[in-house]
C-alpha cells in the first residue's frame, strides 16, 4: 500500500508541473506614452507551422497592430516627418524557445523623433501549433504592457 501512495504521489507531481503557468509578461516603460498616437510597425515575415489537415499562419505585424489598433492608435505605413513627436517605432523579435510549442517574443517601442526606447514587453506563448503561440504571446505581452500604469512600472523597473 505504501508503494501505491508514492506512484500516486509521483504522477500528481508530473500532472501539476506540466499544468504550471508560464512566466508573467515582463513590461518596462522609461517614458509615459500618452502622448503618442501614431505608430509605425517593422515588416516582420509570415508563418506558417501545424499539421496537414490543421496548418495555421500568423505574421506577428499583424498581431500587434489589431492590438494597437485596438487600443486607439493610428497604423501608419511609414513614419511620416510631421508627425515623428507622436509617432512609436515598433519592432517585433524571438527571444526563446522551448521546444515546438513554446515562443517568447519581446516588443520595443522606440520614440521615432529620438530613437529612445520608450518601453517594451515580452512573453511566452504555449500552443500545440507555433503559429498559435506566436499570437498568445504577441496578445500576452501587449495586454500587460497597456495594463500597467507607467508610474508602477517605474518602481519595479527591470
Amino acid at each position: 500500500m505504501n508503494i501505491v501512495k508514492k506512484v500516486v504521489l509521483v504522477c500528481a507531481v508530473f500532472v501539476l508541473g506540466g499544468c504550471a503557468s508560464m512566466r508573467s509578461p515582463k513590461v518596462v516603460i522609461s517614458e509615459p506614452i500618452e502622448q503618442y498616437k501614431y505608430v509605425y510597425i517593422a515588416p516582420t515575415e509570415k508563418l506558417t507551422s501545424g499539421s496537414n489537415e490543421d496548418m495555421r499562419t500568423v505574421n506577428p505585424r499583424d498581431v500587434i497592430a489589431g492590438t494597437l489598433m485596438k487600443s486607439g492608435y493610428v497604423v501608419l505605413p511609414e513614419v511620416k516627418p510631421e508627425l515623428k513627436s507622436q509617432t512609436l517605432i515598433i519592432s517585433y523579435g524571438e527571444t526563446d524557445r522551448v521546444g515546438n510549442s513554446t515562443i517568447e517574443i519581446m516588443i520595443q517601442f522606440v520614440s521615432a523623433e529620438t530613437n529612445r526606447l520608450v518601453g517594451s514587453c515580452s512573453a511566452y506563448g504555449k500552443e500545440e501549433i507555433e503559429a498559435d503561440a506566436i499570437r498568445t504571446a504577441i496578445r500576452r505581452a501587449m495586454h500587460r504592457f497597456f495594463e500597467v500604469p507607467y508610474e508602477v512600472v517605474q518602481e519595479v523597473k527591470i
